[in-house]
């Protein structure tokens, strides 16, 4: 679309041999401030370069040796891999804080770390790219899911829902402690509301729950594949209640939510009840939107006239659907991230490109 507000504001050339490809040689991570490139054999005597953003543009600060290990996420402060972690700005290494467990969950001011078989769980408190153990925790079972692992709550009272072996866990974040497990071999969907979880089952069958992952009700919803259902819905503050989303998914009562994304198979989306385009690839239509992927998984620009949507984790690289909420209009960039409400980093060959929103007059 030749009117797309989401202008490139910078091109990196990462040097690579090879064009990104996913479980390509080399990938890249970034919290918004900080952009790291790396090379997943780890391969020379620097394979991992560190860009922070001077201007709005990404400035080379930090050519790293490898810590043995390949990067696995990013927060404010530092690069995290599998025994430790690395300061973005001054490039200094913390090696076996955690010892055998593996990073699982990463914020800003709380680590989750897990050990993958004779599973021992262990909080850490994170404050200016420092640890302190807050809790340690044993479970039952042999091997912890690693990632994907949502959480209700804020970091310090909240609860991480936690799959380990074929149950779902409810992990206190105040003390490690387990509450109300529950089977997963039918792999359902746990959509996280601001106040508990929503468990749906074949497709039509859903399940209330408190934050700790106790029973509070049951409901029945309409076939997507013979109704319209909704993938993604935004209140005023942000993420719905338990109750609201029952009401949207039992009912398709959305007359709640600031912003709503109404699909049905095989026909265009809308946005708060008007027509949504979209690019016609599929990865923005009702065949790439998902309830169980969208709705815990977008973004709001500033300045609330975007909402971008994808279905991975942030720093992720899959395709962002830039949802302009004023023009019902839909844009995309592929193999992205999105660290920012208003930055989106694409990949193309071996070059990374930087995107944000223009400035309305």
């Amino acid at each position: 679309m030749t009117d797309d507000p989401w202008v490139e504001q910078w091109r990196l050339e990462t040097g690579m041999a090879t064009a990104w490809k996913p479980g390509g040689d080399w990938g890249f991570l970034s919290n918004g401030n900080h952009i790291a490139v790396y090379d997943k054999n780890l391969k020379g005597p620097t394979p991992i370069q560190i860009y922070r953003m001077v201007d709005g543009r990404p400035t080379r600060t930090l050519d790293l040796p490898s810590p043995g290990y390949i990067p696995w996420g990013i927060n404010s402060t530092s690069l995290f891999y599998a025994r430790g972690y690395i300061d973005l700005e001054t490039g200094e290494t913390t090696e076996d804080v955690w010892g055998k467990e593996f990073p699982t969950f990463i914020s800003d001011d709380l680590i989750i770390t897990c050990s993958d078989s004779r599973i021992t769980c262990s909080a850490w408190d994170m404050s200016n790219g420092a640890l302190s153990l807050r809790w340690s925790q044993k479970y039952p079972g042999s091997k912890a899911r690693l990632w994907q692992n949502q959480r209700v709550g804020d970091t310090n009272s909240g609860y991480l829902k936690l799959q380990i072996d074929n149950t779902i866990h409810f992990i206190s974040l105040s003390d490690g402690s387990s509450h109300n497990p529950q089977d997963s071999k039918e792999l359902p969907t746990f959509i996280a509301a601001s106040d508990g979880w929503i468990r749906i089952d074949r497709i039509t069958q859903a399940t209330t729950l408190s934050p700790d992952g106790a029973r509070t009700g049951s409901f029945s919803m309409p076939s997507p594949f013979s109704s319209r259902y909704s993938p993604l819905l935004i209140t005023g503050s942000g993420s719905p209640t338990v109750g609201e989303l029952r009401r949207a998914y039992e009912s398709q009562d959305t007359s709640w939510a600031q912003t709503s994304v109404s699909c049905a198979s095989g026909e265009p989306c809308t946005l708060n009840g008007e027509p949504l385009s979209a690019p016609t690839d599929g990865n923005c239509t009702s065949s790439g939107l998902d309830i169980g992927d969208i709705q815990n998984n977008w973004a709001m620009s500033p300045d609330n006239r975007f909402v971008i949507v994808k279905r991975q984790a942030a720093y992720d690289q899959s395709t962002a659907c830039i949802i302009d909420v004023t023009k019902n209009r839909t844009y995309e960039r592929q193999n992205a991230i999105v660290p920012r409400g208003d930055l989106i980093i694409a990949v193309e060959g071996a070059t990374l490109a930087g995107y944000s929103p223009t400035q309305r007059e």
